[in-house]
């Protein structure tokens, strides 16, 4: 099982929810765990690059999930992210009111 680890965004007490560049699906900033970072570092190192958000990972686990592509298994930590910023980085965002 290959491991990844991804972030739920938030921006001013909203939720930040994002489009992949290729299709309408939504998404969330995840990838592998790199090498030499902890699983919370390395999904905030993916939020930045897949949807150029900028801000502060909370290390402690939010949740996880289990999914299957191309025959292989993946399981994914998820990591709650403060962001600061919001780059859109060919990526579509939408941010959705809490309340």
């Amino acid at each position: 099982m290959f491991k990844q680890s991804g972030v739920i965004p938030v921006l001013d007490d909203r939720l930040v929810l994002i489009t992949a560049r290729k299709s309408d699906r939504w998404i969330i900033p995840k990838g592998y765990v790199e090498k030499g970072l902890s699983p919370a570092d390395s999904a905030a190192k993916e939020a930045y690059e897949e949807a150029g958000l900028i801000g502060k990972v909370h290390h402690e686990e939010v949740g996880q999930y289990r999914y299957r592509k191309f025959g292989k298994r993946f399981a994914v930590q998820v990591f709650r992210y403060l962001s600061k910023r919001c780059w859109m980085n060919g990526m579509r965002s939408l941010i959705v009111s809490a309340g």
